[in-house]
């Protein structure tokens, strides 16, 4: 269960709190500065995030996989007073 997985649960408060942090560091920088050094300011955060994805996608694949495994339901339609 995703709820209960500790190293999703640490690794989604370290990605958002590098997140906050670096928005915060990136916003005291001058405009022309800021895509420059974005980029590095952020890196925290995409570790994270790669950690992230790498815990995720095996459950996002296992549950889409079992909504395409689903039968599609009959559907009937009865058109006999059309004729």
């Amino acid at each position: 269960m995703l709820g209960r997985d500790k190293v999703l649960l640490r690794e989604s408060c370290s990605y958002a709190e590098a997140v906050f942090s670096s928005a915060a560091m990136i916003s005291v920088l001058p405009h022309w500065m800021r895509p420059i050094l974005g980029p590095v300011l952020s890196h925290g955060a995409q570790k994270h995030l790669a950690v992230l994805r790498e815990n995720l996608l095996p459950c996002v694949k296992e549950r889409l996989s079992k909504l395409t495994d689903e039968p599609e339901p009959e559907v009937r339609v009865d058109m006999s007073h059309m004729r």
